[in-house]
């Protein structure tokens, strides 16, 4: 990832590299970071239709509130986030 990002720091405006960048940030659980990379690559690559759906897609999820996850266990208390 770390070389990928330098790569898009290299060639900014090669929408294959931001698709790429975005493809593995979402994979990753980075979906702002995902978002914000295939933003760009639809912005080159207008015609780019898997870019836009997946930028869509993605942007859906950012939008919908996620509940926390049930409890692995039934009895325990759910888990909390410790960020």
């Amino acid at each position: 990832l770390q070389a990928l990002e330098r790569a898009v720091q290299a060639a900014p405006a090669d929408p294959g590299l931001r698709f790429l960048a975005g493809y593995h940030y979402a994979f990753l659980g980075f979906t702002t970071e995902a978002v914000d990379q295939l933003d760009a690559c639809v912005k080159l690559a207008p015609r780019d239709e898997l870019a836009r759906l997946l930028r869509d897609e993605l942007r859906d999820k950012l939008a919908r509130p996620t509940a926390p996850p049930a409890p692995l266990l039934p009895g325990l208390p759910p888990e909390r986030n410790e960020r």
